[in-house]
């Protein structure tokens, strides 16, 4: 079969790393499988079938008409209104046709909704957190509906359950237009492999270490994990690897709680398996998430995690016994003594925790999609 996986970007993000395991797989699997994006890569890729296509108003600032609707109504319905221009240039570039399976990702499903019927959306993230609007929630009634008019044109596949219920409650969007939710898929070997790598000598970590990891804004609350890493009192230092905007208030925090000498944060780094692997356990503090990769690729790497129990993704790693590891969101309490129990009696995990999440299993259910 020949087949499109259409997104902004190849890029550090969670829903990029995603898309090219599919594509990995797929192409083991002996099928075509192009990439297409409309911008720049922003991290170094390689054997991935790239189809960057030049969409004026997508791939950069220009085209008049998006610019003047962006500036009464916003990005999100500008890019809703302008679908068709974006979707005619796309096509009379590459011919869409020509595709027998096209999944469209995240929110390229805005700019992209008025691709031809038989495409799939597949949705990476908690809509509801990410599109409704928290300063002005009178505009959620119109949001509300706009967004249900996107979603019901296309057949949809979500990456958890949680996010197809959100989807549901939120968007009032019937059963019918749910194909299946398929968890995200991970290249096991491949990440045990990585894992088995020397550590750099550029990041020094003791024997024992705790550890976080993700993009350094709001939504991950690493506040969170700080101030209940501080609760904790455990002696076991915490290690955060990421990049982002709020990297400048979490060193001032870490400088006001006085844990300058136990709480260290180093920027994004392109393997981080063998941290993961001699981590003495990894802790996710979100308020919410599209599934929680990292907490798979602990498990992977033979480390035991804690997570909050937010949408979506975590109440459906850590099942029956280990849903004792899960906190509630909001409780920096609960969290540290989660933190002071891992330390003192962190479990083994068993692979059974994994290995449904294998890409070549996850890569199937998205090809079983021709039958829909």
């Amino acid at each position: 079969m020949k087949i499109a996986h259409i997104f902004e970007s190849i890029s550090d993000s969670g829903v990029s790393n995603v898309i090219l395991r599919l594509e990995e797989s797929m192409k083991k699997m002996g099928h075509e499988v192009d990439c297409i994006t409309w911008k720049k890569p922003t991290v170094p890729f390689e054997g991935v079938t790239l189809k960057q296509v030049e969409i004026e108003g997508l791939s950069n600032s220009k085209g008049f008409k998006k610019n003047f609707l962006k500036l009464f109504f916003g990005v999100r319905i500008a890019e809703m209104l302008c679908s068709g221009d974006y979707v005619k240039k796309l096509n009379n570039k590459l011919s869409l046709k020509s595709y027998d399976l096209i999944f469209v990702h995240g929110l390229s499903v805005i700019p992209m909704w008025k691709i031809r019927e038989s495409s799939f959306f597949v949705l990476h993230n908690t809509k509801s957190k990410l599109l409704l609007s928290r300063r002005f929630p009178f505009l959620n009634v119109f949001l509300r509906k706009m967004y249900f008019y996107i979603y019901k044109s296309h057949r949809l596949l979500t990456v958890s359950n949680g996010i197809k219920k959100d989807i549901i409650d939120c968007f009032k969007l019937p059963e019918k237009h749910f194909v299946q939710s398929v968890f995200n898929p991970f290249p096991i070997n491949k990440i045990k492999s990585l894992s088995d790598e020397v550590l750099s000598s550029k990041i020094k970590v003791p024997q024992k270490y705790l550890m976080s990891m993700g993009r350094l804004v709001r939504a991950k609350r690493f506040d969170r994990l700080i101030l209940a890493y501080k609760k904790s009192g455990v002696n076991m230092p915490l290690y955060i690897f990421g990049s982002g905007g709020k990297k400048g208030q979490l060193v001032r925090l870490i400088e006001k709680l006085d844990l300058k000498d136990k709480v260290f944060i180093f920027d994004y780094i392109s393997n981080p398996f063998p941290y993961l692997k001699n981590a003495h356990a990894f802790i996710l503090s979100s308020d919410f998430e599209g599934f929680a990769n990292v907490l798979i690729e602990s498990l992977i790497c033979g480390t035991p995690i804690v997570s909050t129990n937010c949408k979506s993704g975590p109440n459906e790693i850590l099942v029956n016994e280990y849903s004792k590891w899960l906190c509630a969101v909001n409780d920096s309490d609960q969290l540290a003594n989660l933190i002071v129990e891992i330390v003192k009696n962190p479990y083994q995990v068993n692979p059974a925790m994994y290995q449904r999440f294998s890409s070549e299993k996850i890569a199937q259910h998205y090809l079983d999609c021709i039958n829909y």
